[in-house]
């Protein structure tokens, strides 16, 4: 069993969307409400203190928390709760990435509740979902929600551009893809977005530099307008939407591209990489590398991998790639200078960078999950592109090194 959620687009009448407001400010209330007790407490009777999470003496204290669900401002508290969880994993170094401590929640920044498997009701054939205290809202569902999975929760959530989404947690048995006894190693760049241990290379769409020039027109008239009226919430608007059709855009890409690499291939290796590490002092350099999305990339790859029983492997990012020959295994530490593109071995070997270092990473990926050594073939060139029918514009010709 796998945990998968299905974003579904709702379309709620004014009355509703009166609600869901509401109940955003009210979860909002909930969250800092309760952090503003518990700080308070923590400051005036230290290790005596006990954290309190509990919303009932908030309802009665506040009488418009009845025009909302109680559930929603329950997961709240609980929300909390979980916060202060993994801020006290990281301080004491139980947990991998360290966190702060909570902060105070501010009105139409990731405004969201959530509503346990109880409290909502999906009408499929009728596309509508009950919510609890909202009713029957009309939505636009996906065409793979399967009806024999179990819900779980469901988390309503508005933009910055002002659409309202819900997310459906579901429980489902997903099928395995059928074998190929192909394998890949993906080095992964900024200039070409892949590089394929067979020859085959992905040319970065860069989305965001696509549309840089109409968000920079729009940035000019936002800094233009007074702020706080109405005419600079309006452009404000127009910005987070044009930002949102870049994200949508290169999500739609990275779910295209890496379900054609799973569908094709039973061992994806890839080198592990930090966008962190990758910056530089040019800013023109760090928002290319933000466009390519590096972590989203190697994400879904790892997860798709994993649902459809294939094998994943991250090679360690200190893994000479780029400079090993993948004939005789000799290091060039020459070659770390990013300007040598194309370098001959002494053994007379001649090598692409790129497509050097893929099947490098292939055949240490290949290492590391069996122990054993990978002698590389050419071939295994990707037949199953045609699963991407509609990248037309957003990726150039595939080129064969």
């Amino acid at each position: 069993m796998i945990t998968k959620s299905y974003k579904v687009r709702l379309y709620p009448n004014n009355s509703q969307e009166v609600l869901l407001r509401k109940t955003f400010g009210c979860v909002r209330k909930v969250w800092n409400s309760l952090l503003d007790f518990n700080i308070k407490g923590h400051e005036k009777d230290k290790e005596n203190f006990s954290l309190e999470f509990n919303t009932t003496h908030l309802k009665n204290e506040f009488e418009f928390f009845s025009e909302v669900s109680a559930a929603a401002l329950q997961q709240k508290g609980r929300d909390l709760k979980e916060t202060y969880s993994q801020w006290f994993k990281s301080v004491k170094g139980k947990r991998k990435a360290s966190i702060g401590y909570p902060k105070f929640k501010k009105k139409g920044v990731r405004e969201s509740y959530r509503l346990p498997n109880q409290k909502f009701t999906l009408f499929k054939e009728d596309n509508l979902i009950r919510l609890e205290k909202i009713g029957k809202v009309s939505c636009r569902f996906p065409a793979n929600i399967p009806d024999n999975c179990k819900l779980i929760s469901v988390t309503i959530s508005k933009t910055s551009c002002g659409k309202y989404f819900a997310s459906v947690v579901t429980q489902q048995e997903i099928q395995p893809l059928p074998q190929t006894g192909k394998k890949i190693g993906i080095d992964i760049g900024i200039k070409d977005l892949m590089t394929l241990s067979n020859g085959v290379v992905m040319k970065n769409p860069r989305f965001l530099r696509e549309n840089q020039s109409k968000i920079k027109r729009v940035q000019q008239h936002l800094s233009r307008k007074t702020k706080g009226s109405n005419r600079y919430l309006k452009c404000k608007r127009k910005l987070a939407r044009l930002h949102k059709k870049v994200s949508n855009q290169r999500t739609w890409y990275l779910h295209n591209i890496t379900k054609a690499l799973v569908k094709a291939y039973d061992l994806i290796s890839v080198e592990t990489l930090s966008s962190e590490g990758m910056k530089g002092k040019q800013k023109k350099i760090n928002s290319s590398i933000y466009d390519t999305s590096i972590y989203e990339l190697t994400r879904q790859l790892e997860y798709k991998c994993q649902w459809y029983g294939k094998s994943f492997v991250k090679v360690d990012k200190w893994f000479p790639s780029s400079q090993l020959c993948c004939e005789c295994g000799e290091q060039n530490k020459e070659i770390k200078n990013l300007d040598v593109r194309e370098w001959q071995c002494s053994c007379g070997a001649m090598h692409h960078r790129d497509h050097n270092a893929a099947k490098n990473i292939l055949k240490q990926g290949f290492k590391d999950l069996s122990g054993e050594r990978l002698d590389y073939k050419r071939g295994d060139f990707i037949d199953t592109f045609n699963y991407v029918k509609e990248l037309g514009n957003f990726i150039e010709t595939l080129t064969i090194l």
